[in-house]
């Protein structure tokens, strides 16, 4: 019989969302902003590691991006890869903005965004990398056009 243990985020909240990569072992964990606006919200990139002596399973911070300033909804961040890309997508309220924060090194990107974002998803699609926004009242699509250089 399997016994689960209970393993702590190296991270506090609130928390948000947690979206998992199983290609990079990389979980993506999106915190509320501090109250009063003390604070913007957050998003946390881990490293899924296992210790080779003992075996027991460990997360690393890898990397923090500053969020939206208010979070009225729940909201949830997202993974998007392109060909030689890839990013984390979360709604900035506070901005008005869907940002792609840039990984690997990728550059950072933001696209209008006027209604909260509820879910982000990105889906490859005849070659072409397409981001999806789910707001309360609309789904708008992003698609990524390849620029001369």
């Amino acid at each position: 019989m399997r016994q689960w243990e209970p393993r702590a985020l190296p991270i506090d909240g609130p928390f948000m969302s947690l979206c998992y990569d199983s290609e990079s072992h990389r979980a993506l964990v999106s915190c509320r902003p501090g109250p009063n606006g003390s604070e913007r919200s957050r998003l946390t990139l881990c490293k899924l590691k296992a210790s080779v002596p003992s075996g027991e399973v460990l997360f690393e911070t890898e990397q923090s991006f500053a969020g939206s300033a208010r979070s009225t909804l729940m909201s949830r961040a997202s993974w998007v890869r392109a060909p030689g890309a890839s990013w984390v997508a979360a709604h900035s309220e506070s901005d008005s903005t869907l940002f792609l924060h840039g990984l690997d090194g990728a550059r950072t990107m933001s696209l209008p965004a006027a209604e909260p974002a509820l879910d982000v998803c990105s889906v490859q699609l005849n070659g072409d990398t397409v981001v999806a926004a789910l707001s309360e009242s609309r789904l708008r699509l992003y698609k990524a056009v390849a620029t001369s250089s």
